[in-house]
């Protein structure tokens, strides 16, 4: 067993390898800087991002099974209020061979956010996660009025385990097949 501390406290207990990926998921990662001291970051620093957090049905995770809903909760600072008409936030997953194959946009979304507190949290919904099993690593960005104010690779890690699809391609999207009887071919 192993015991996950935060400044003495206790956050949770569980197995070694689950602590560890849950130590890497809160921005432990990588080399142990925690995400706010990250200094391999890119962006005007107007905001940055602090810390990652993932849940699933109100509870804090490091892993989900695809079809499960994940939300992904971003940590930031501001040195003061921000009001612009294009705020733009948004979460990739990439592979281990560092293939970005997909990314949730604020600007893809029907909500325009323009506005952020100095300092609060950004929440990120995907309902069923289609990605299929296999280890991911989570870059998260944002940008003000089009200018990147803060880009970080490899910010958190997710654990995507089996759920009904195989392990082919990348998402397990929903769809049927059906079998249709088709009049003999006359030889």
């Amino acid at each position: 067993r192993c015991v996950l501390l935060k400044n003495g406290e206790i956050l949770k207990q569980g197995s070694a390898q689950e602590m560890i990926r849950s130590y890497c998921a809160t921005g432990g990662a990588p080399g142990g800087t925690a995400l706010a001291k990250r200094l391999d970051r890119t962006g005007t620093g107007r905001m940055r991002f602090t810390g990652v957090r993932l849940s699933s049905g109100g509870e804090e995770v490091t892993a989900v099974r695809t079809g499960q809903d994940l939300s992904i909760v971003l940590s930031f600072e501001a040195a003061e209020p921000v009001i612009a008409q294009n705020l733009r936030f948004g979460v990739s997953l990439v592979t281990p061979a560092g293939l970005e194959f997909v990314s949730f946009d604020s600007a893809s979304t029907k909500a325009a956010i323009q506005f952020i507190p100095e300092c609060g949290e950004l929440h990120c919904h995907i309902p069923g996660l289609p990605v299929v099993q296999g280890q991911y690593r989570g870059w998260v960005y944002a940008a003000i009025n089009g200018a990147v104010a803060d880009r970080v690779e490899d910010a958190f890690e997710l654990e995507i385990t089996g759920g009904q699809y195989p392990k082919m391609g990348f998402f397990a999207l929903p769809h049927e097949w059906t079998v249709a009887a088709s009049e003999a071919s006359g030889d």
